[in-house]
């Protein structure tokens, strides 16, 4: 979760103004400031704000330590997953004082400072405009793109375009432009990079089909692949009594109330797209832009999960439960099948481990009730963007921040199980202030949109968390497919951006 996203689920964000996980979820970033004053240990040059930036890209250090404290000020916002999967099981950490913020300062000689913390995207999103009208603003903030725009309007940040090319480390730039320029657009006017965008990858937001395949061990039942055998396998897992205390107490589907169309456990945008619908979003049918919402097929998905809840497969509550809430019956051994983003192995599916052993929970392509393989939606993976407030005197101390983020999680010199999804902190991978989660290009990493013709590729979960590295692996016993995009394209390649952090 988150999570999704990831991603669940921002780097710059992430860094220090992380707002939610995954979180939804992105590959791709760019851009930085133009004007600052500049100090590092081993080189002192400034410039004022407003004008260009006197070091030359060989003097820049993407990682110079300042030579004397920088404090900078943010503000963010926090949520359930943040302080239940996260912090509540890193004791002596929070998000004033953890591991992260102790490593901007150690390294980078920089100290954060939240002058506000809320909790919820709205809360957050009406405190902002509230700072933006007041012009009370913090060094760094992360934003929608209306804002974005009318900070930009107002004149009241700076251009991030040359200070990022000139501090971004190659390996940033990499990361940072996996799905290409598109994400930087909202913070680009007349042709000038304000903002920096806080991507997510955009792959990392469909949905899976995720199952105890212990539990269908048991039964000696076949993952299914098509609805009807969905509902089968459902159907028996409902009556099984698995814990064997004789009540009919088994959830068939997860099935999250407060956010059906989310990534997270008991989201149902999985199940849609199983019948070729698509709520929440315009597709092209017929050669025509139509809100799917409204659709024939999401019709025939809403009748189908109506004989579910009539039938007992869905929990009565399911209405006021949110996917953290819903999620307690996977990690309780009540539930053997939800829809849900390639993090859940991290929450809920890891408790379920730990509390059961034997357990195992694996994801799937999502199956399909129309005959054909079913396409999977995806979000755009950026929906928020880092603005520097234009009084602001060291702007590439954000780019600093960004190359040290995503070195320590995906570089050469890194550590990506201690620094982006420690073992002990369940969460969606946007751990504490990490909100970014850019995705680094490694063969190993294998990701899922549509059932293969030849055997699925489940991703299962590590027995005992390794301290060092993530706690879920893939088995990858063929690695094959194509990737649908919604226009209907195909590519047999998968490209590095659209690939998640599948740690073997």
């Amino acid at each position: 979760m988150k999570k999704k996203q990831l991603l669940s689920i921002f780097l710059t964000a992430a860094m220090t103004l992380s707002l939610t996980a995954c979180g939804n979820s992105d590959n791709s970033a760019e851009s930085a400031a133009a004007n600052a004053n500049t100090n590092t240990a081993s080189t002192e040059s400034s410039a004022p704000a407003g004008t260009e930036a006197a070091d030359t890209a060989a003097q820049a250090d993407p990682f110079g330590k300042y030579a004397d404290p920088l404090e900078i000020h943010f503000v963010r916002a926090t949520d359930d997953t943040i302080e239940t999967n996260v912090l509540a099981n890193l004791p002596g950490q929070s998000l004033e004082e953890n591991f992260w913020l102790d490593t901007y300062e150690e390294e980078l000689g920089i100290k954060v400072v939240y002058d506000w913390i809320v909790k919820g995207d709205d809360e957050f999103n009406q405190k902002m405009n509230v700072s933006m009208a007041s012009e009370d603003l913090p060094d760094v903030m992360c934003v929608t793109s209306t804002q974005m725009m009318q900070l930009i309007d107002a004149g009241l940040v700076q251009e991030m375009g040359p200070v990022f090319e000139q501090y971004a480390t190659d390996f940033t730039k990499e990361v940072m432009y996996q799905e290409g320029d598109s994400p930087f657009l909202a913070g680009n006017k007349d042709g000038v990079q304000y903002g920096l965008p806080v991507t997510g990858g955009s792959v990392d937001s469909v949905d899976l089909m995720w199952i105890r395949t212990d539990w269908l061990e048991k039964l000696n039942l076949e993952v299914p692949s098509t609805m009807d055998e969905v509902m089968n396998v459902i159907d028996q897992f409902v009556n099984a009594d698995f814990d064997g205390n004789g009540q009919k107490d088994t959830v068939g589907i997860g099935v999250a109330g407060t956010s059906l169309l989310g990534g997270g456990f008991g989201g149902l945008r999985g199940f849609f797209n199983a019948y070729g619908a698509y709520p929440g979003i315009w597709v092209e049918k017929d050669g025509q832009l139509v809100y799917g919402a409204i659709q024939p097929e999401c019709k025939t998905a809403l009748a189908a999960l109506h004989e579910m809840y009539e039938k007992g497969y869905i929990d009565p509550e399911f209405g006021v439960k949110d996917s953290t809430k819903a999620g307690e019956a996977a990690a309780a051994g009540k539930c053997g099948f939800s829809f849900g983003q390639q993090w859940l192995s991290l929450t809920p599916f890891q408790s379920t481990k730990d509390n059961d052993p034997d357990s195992q929970w694996s994801a799937y392509p999502l199956p399909t009730a129309t005959g054909q393989p079913s396409t999977a939606q995806a979000d755009l993976g950026t929906n928020r963007w880092i603005a520097v407030n234009k009084n602001f005197e060291n702007p590439e101390a954000v780019v600093k921040m960004i190359n040290l983020f995503i070195e320590k999680c995906w570089g050469e010199t890194g550590d990506n199980g201690k620094y982006y999804a420690p073992p002990e902190a369940e969460g969606d991978g946007n751990f504490l202030l990490s909100n970014v989660p850019c995705r680094k290009k490694i063969s190993r990493l294998i990701w899922i949109l549509k059932r293969p013709a030849s055997p699925v590729i489940p991703l299962r979960l590590r027995e005992k968390p390794s301290p060092s590295r993530t706690s879920w692996t893939a088995i990858i016993p063929e690695v094959t497919k194509v990737l649908h995009c919604g226009d209907g394209r195909e590519s047999t390649d998968l490209p590095p951006a659209l690939i998640p952090p599948l740690t073997i």
